[in-house]
């Protein structure tokens, strides 16, 4: 098994809530590190869903393999407690320090959208707040732009030199995932609580079937 050189990120009702186009207000946000969340300029709360900040964090840790991950953040499993600790060493034992962040992302207000990036941290409560990313320093490639996802794609590819196959893709909107998939891109709806450790461990399934 192996793990992917990108995954690729949608951003509304898949990394967070309320999606932009539902806000009555934006600009500027206030982040509350104690809770994660980020304020609108009259009161509306985004927050991240699933275990977004956990599998982020996964994504950026240069401190060894997925287990080292746990162990050092228990608090990085969220709901997943159970699931997580029955992975096995084939899985546990994958590294993700040269697997890469990128946004594919048809929100109406791009520049909320960026600014919330620059504002959300990633990684367990319990990491040290001065050592914590925000998802903006997390991310090597961003495409906010309205346009068919298959068309972000394109430009990711063009600019990261990844190959599609060697990605994965989630996303809330079945025709995103229907048309991105065909591309070959290994792509996972999150129709419901955005993205969890339980469709991470899928797209890592996928994306490992029959190679």
């Amino acid at each position: 098994m192996r793990p992917p050189s990108l995954v690729v990120f949608d951003l509304d009702n898949c990394c967070w809530d309320p999606e932009m186009y539902q806000m009555s207000s934006g600009s500027p946000f206030t982040h509350d590190p104690a809770e994660n969340t980020c304020k609108s300029s009259r009161g509306e709360i985004v927050r991240l869903m699933g275990d977004v900040p956990h599998i982020w964090g996964l994504l950026r840790w240069k401190g060894g393999d997925f287990r080292s991950y746990l162990e050092s953040f228990p608090d990085s499993c969220g709901k997943e407690k159970k699931l997580l600790g029955s992975l096995g060493d084939e899985v546990l034992s994958l590294t993700f320090t040269s697997t890469k962040i990128a946004i594919a992302s048809c929100c109406d207000e791009p520049g909320w959208a960026k600014e919330l990036l620059q504002k959300f941290n990633i990684g367990p409560p319990s990491a040290n707040p001065r050592r914590r990313e925000t998802m903006a320093d997390a991310v090597s490639y961003v495409q906010i732009h309205y346009g068919a996802k298959t068309q972000h794609f394109k430009e990711i590819e063009s600019a990261s030199k990844v190959p599609l196959e060697d990605m994965f893709f989630f996303d809330d909107q079945s025709g995103h995932i229907r048309n991105v998939g065909k591309m070959g891109v290994t792509a996972v709806q999150t129709p419901y609580d955005g993205v969890t450790w339980e469709l991470f461990l899928t797209a890592l399934q996928s994306y490992n079937k029959g190679r």
